[in-house]
């Protein structure tokens, strides 16, 4: 048997060394790499793959034979061991086959427990199958792991259902053992209930059949109780006699819940065990419907689902002759329809190299025709990346690659606005990077003219913008000696032209360190000699702001140095306006801020005495009015020593703990003895104000009545009698003593006076004037006497002062 495997190989061996395309001829024989580098195609069944430079036998790459690893299998005959190779992860090779000791991830050994020196077509690796224990050579599982079980076909190891005996690869029954009945999910084998022909679960029934008597529904030929031979139409009995279910066309077997479990000749099952469908060339499951829903490997399912086509690298669906009709995401059906290539944003036409035919419109090739690029103004080759390689005469390529600018002469580097970047060696940028210009020493900006834009820290540009000299602060306007031509707003020069100085408000003449060495008018120099200020009332010396420095004698500074003001004593902070702003420690402000007195205990505000005017939140004045105490008290009004009320809120009384306690009576405004004993009521419930009778009440109001009356009656009639005598002895005086006939001025007096209405305090007034009148002129007739000097001046005298009186009157 090795000496006949032997000559197999070594047949295999010589065809392998062959190629067969390409200028590659078949009586030659060469390396696998010069059949890759040279040959078109692959030997015989092979095909060969120029993107990918493959050979394949199907849709597998033919790898070397593996007796001769340097040449390739012409015939494919040792696919298997491609397979093998491709999947097996450590392996061997003897002179006779290539044993596998371990598989790649996802296989596993074919016959694991074979023993060693089987030959080369026994220890493979195929796909795993999850819960198998041993795998067969054709990838089938032939064992489960516990406590799985293995489907009918050996594809799949299922759980474990009770009660069943063979099992589907998606996991549902396929038979119970014998007198259990699959549910209609096929999901559980339960006991059979009498009559029914359609379960659900265990022991529960859905449906019965029409014959009670018969367990098979629809039976027309029983071989024996409970078992059926025929059914009638359009009913078939089950595998097991025990039914009539629905009969599916074309199909030779049903299982108890109505599936089919296999079809007549020529016939494939439908993935959902439903239909018996015509067989499609390459098909591998099918849809109730006939439709394709999986071919074999190496094929593709057309987009009609009727046919399975030659699998394209690439390729998503397929038209019914074999060419694809659209390509994975990604990629994009070539001319030929038959290769699938790399897309190409905006192209619309591919060559089968992968390059673009046509592109969208708006869009042109890229210079290798891998790209459809959107045109750029002035550029005449493109990358594929959309970025231009290359500008037409008199424009040059920016740093972003996309934009093609006007050329500027030595510039090196542009930007994509079209200025400069950078520029030739021994040229400097402009200011404004549009043009590269000549340097001038100390200059660090230029112009576009080449002028000097701005000058190294310490220089200045020349008036001609030609040259960088020595700056003078301030300067606007450098002569070549370096003195200053002008300064700049807010600079003036120097008494020598030779600094430029801070303009100073006011200041007439300027040192050149900066300072103002006079002022204007009657303005005077700062300590600092950096300002002109007005003078200030007794201030010594001044700051640069205009504030006070120092007074003069007797006067201190206000808080905010804008006054000189008179000190108040103890006081700490002063305002301008002469009153205190803080006192110092241990004293508090009076209410009008013109004194500091000592502080007081809880004391708010202050009397200019130093008395307090205003207690704290929370206190009062005691009963002697100098003191404030706490009097945090409910109900309490005020207090006479730190929380002992001495007067209480209304309702309330001073209980004999000194607290205030709520009056028994509601209606009682204020009470004394604990609140048991009332002394003044509320306006309320019929009660007076006090507790007074109301008798006393009425008899105290009728008292004042008549007493009023009377006060008001005696004052009128003492008024009325005033009068009367006033006017009496008025007309009596001017009788008896007519006025000088000098003075013409009293002849007025002899008018009546003018009634007005008085007081009783003006009355009294005026009965004290006629009564002095009376004393000095005594009421006598007239009579002649001598004349007397001293009498007639006192006479006059009289006179004078009575007239005063009277004049009194009219006013």
């Amino acid at each position: 048997m090795r000496l006949l495997s032997l000559f197999v190989f070594l047949v295999l061996l010589l065809w392998s060394s062959v190629c067969y395309a390409g200028g590659c001829y078949a009586s030659q024989t060469y390396s696998a790499q010069f059949c890759k580098d040279h040959c078109l195609g692959c030997s015989l069944s092979m095909r060969y793959d120029s993107t990918l430079g493959q050979c394949y036998c199907g849709d597998t790459v033919a790898l070397p034979n593996p007796y001769n690893p340097a040449t390739y299998d012409p015939n494919c005959e040792a696919v298997l061991y491609s397979l093998q190779y491709v999947r097996c992860d450590v392996y061997d090779f003897s002179p006779y086959f290539m044993k596998c000791y371990g598989c790649k991830s996802g296989y596993s050994l074919a016959n694991p427990k074979s023993p060693d020196g089987n030959v080369f077509f026994s220890d493979t690796c195929v796909r795993t199958i999850p819960n198998c224990y041993n795998h067969d050579a054709k990838g089938l599982c032939t064992q489960c792991n516990a406590p799985y079980r293995l489907s009918y076909d050996g594809t799949a190891c299922v759980t474990a259902l009770p009660g069943c005996t063979r099992y589907y690869p998606n996991g549902t029954c396929l038979f119970c053992y014998g007198g259990g009945v699959l549910t209609h999910d096929l999901m559980a084998c339960v006991q059979g209930i009498a009559s029914c022909n359609y379960f659900v679960a265990v022991g529960a029934c859905k449906s019965c059949s029409t014959d009670c008597a018969a367990t098979a529904d629809a039976c027309i030929t029983k071989v024996e109780p409970g078992l059926c031979q025929r059914c009638a139409d359009p009913f078939s009995v089950t595998f097991d006699g025990k039914a009539c279910v629905k009969t599916i066309t074309n199909c030779a077997s049903y299982n108890p819940s109505g599936a089919c479990i296999s079809c007549d000749g020529g016939y494939w099952l439908s993935s959902d065990f439903t239909a018996c469908v015509t067989m499609i060339t390459n098909c591998a499951s099918y849809n109730a419907d006939g439709t394709c829903l999986n071919c074999k490997s190496g094929y593709s399912v057309s987009s009609d689902f009727k046919s399975c086509v030659t699998m394209i690298s690439g390729c998503g669906t397929y038209n019914s002759d074999g060419s694809c009709r659209s390509c994975n995401s990604g990629y994009s059906v070539a001319s030929d329809s038959k290769t699938c290539v790399k897309t190409i944003s905006k192209c619309n036409s591919y060559n089968t190299d992968g390059t673009c035919r046509s592109c969208d419109a708006g869009y042109v090739f890229s210079y290798d025709n891998f790209g459809c690029v959107p045109p750029l103004p002035q550029c005449n080759s493109y990358n594929a990346d959309g970025t231009c390689r290359s500008c037409n005469s008199g424009t040059s390529l920016a740093v972003d690659d996309k934009t093609c600018v006007t050329t500027i002469s030595q510039c090196k580097m542009y930007a994509y606005e079209g200025i400069c970047m950078s520029c030739n060696v021994g040229f400097t940028l402009s200011n404004d990077r549009s043009a590269c210009v000549t340097p001038i020493p100390q200059c660090n900006a230029y112009n576009a003219d080449g002028t000097c834009g701005g000058c190294n820290s310490g220089y200045s540009t020349s008036f001609d913008k030609k040259a960088c000299v020595p700056s003078i602060p301030g300067c606007l306007s450098h002569s070549a000696d370096g003195t200053c031509r002008s300064c700049t707003i807010g600079y003036t020069t120097s008494f020598d032209n030779k600094a430029c100085v801070v303009v100073i408000p006011s200041c007439s003449t300027y040192n050149t360190d900066g300072s103002c060495k006079t002022c204007e008018g009657d303005l005077v120099l700062s300590q600092d000699g950096k300002a002109c200020v007005l003078q200030n009332a007794g201030c010594d010396s001044y700051n640069a702001d205009g504030t006070c420095e120092t007074c003069k004698s007797g006067l201190t500074l206000s808080y905010d140095k804008l006054a000189c003001v008179t000190p108040i004593p103890r006081c700490q902070y002063h305002y301008a306006d002469g009153t205190c702003r803080s006192c110092n420690n241990g004293y508090s402000l009076t209410y009008d801020n013109k004194g500091c007195v000592p502080s007081l205990p809880s004391c708010g505000t202050y009397n200019t005495d130093g008395s307090c005017q205003e207690c704290d939140p929370g206190y009062s004045f005691s009963t002697n009015g100098t003191t404030c105490v706490l009097c945090q008290m409910n109900n309490c009004k005020s207090c006479d020593v730190s929380n002992v009320c001495a007067h209480c809120d209304d309702g309330f009384g001073v209980s004999d703990s000194s607290t205030c306690a709520s009056c028994v009576d509601a209606n009682c405004k204020r009470c004394t003895d604990n609140g048991n004993t009332c002394l003044e009521y509320v306006k309320d419930n019929g009660k007076k104000g006090s507790g007074v009778p109301w008798w006393v009440y009425f008899s105290v109001v009728v008292a004042a009545i008549l007493i009023i009356g009377w006060i008001v009656y005696f004052i009128v009639a003492l008024c009325t009698f005033d009068a009367i005598e006033d006017l009496r002895s008025t007309s009596k005086y001017w009788q008896y003593h007519p006025a000088p006939a000098a003075a013409a001025a009293p002849q007025k007096s002899a008018r009546q006076p003018k009634q007005r209405r008085t007081s009783a305090r003006e009355g009294s007034e005026s009965d004290v004037s006629m009564a002095s009148v009376n004393s000095v002129i005594p009421f006598e007739e007239p009579q002649e006497k001598p004349v007397n000097r001293r009498e007639t001046k006192r006479r006059r005298s009289t006179r004078r002062e009575y007239s005063e009186l009277d004049n009194d009157d009219y006013m």
